[in-house]
């Protein structure tokens, strides 16, 4: 199974990220105490200078996410691949890649979100990039496990999806919620 990208989703990501970058960029660039005569949040002299140099500080992460959605406009590559020995992810810029189902230890949703917890990830981490590796240790830490894979792009329905795993990797309790989707959508039609 072959999961694409869906477009529209793409566009507006790559539309909010330019906005960001804009915003930042005037607010790094331009003293804004100057455009106001009238006094403002801005008037406290540490208060304007931590909040600048944190826009100085999240420029190059937001021109990485901004040139890496235009890509991603025009990108062919699925967003995900699901065959007979793997879960194949690229959905985002610190993807994995190819995560056989032999290493995954459990598959689960959580919000948005499926997270993928792997058999032994003290293994598998230091043979990831940097990047990579920074992006999984904060999945850890905010609750999640080192790999979480967003279905807010995807195409086809995330159910469809879920089904699809839960043939390699049994989901827990999936089984219980697939039977009450397909009754209540047998219900409504």
């Amino acid at each position: 199974m072959i999961i694409k990208q869906d477009k529209k989703h793409t566009l507006s990501m790559c539309l909010a990220v330019f906005i960001s970058l804009a915003l930042f960029t005037f607010f790094a660039v331009f003293d804004v105490r100057d455009f106001t005569s009238e006094s403002s949040i801005f008037d406290n002299v540490v208060f304007y200078w931590v909040y600048r140099g944190l826009c100085i500080l999240f420029l190059p992460i937001l021109f990485y996410a901004q040139v890496w959605s235009i890509l991603q406009l025009f990108s062919k590559k699925p967003l995900l691949e699901i065959n007979e020995y793997a879960l194949i992810d690229y959905s985002s810029s610190s993807s994995i890649g190819e995560i056989p189902w032999d290493s995954m230890k459990r598959v689960f949703v959580k919000g948005r979100f499926i997270v993928i917890e792997l058999n032994n990830p003290e293994e598998i981490l230091p043979k990831w990039g940097i990047v990579k590796r920074t992006f999984a240790k904060i999945n850890k830490k905010v609750g999640y496990d080192y790999i979480c894979i967003s279905v807010e792009r995807f195409k086809k329905q995330a159910f469809d999806v879920l089904c699809k795993i839960h043939e390699k990797k049994p989901l827990d309790g999936f089984d219980d919620i697939k039977l009450q989707i397909e009754n209540a959508r047998n219900n409504h039609f």
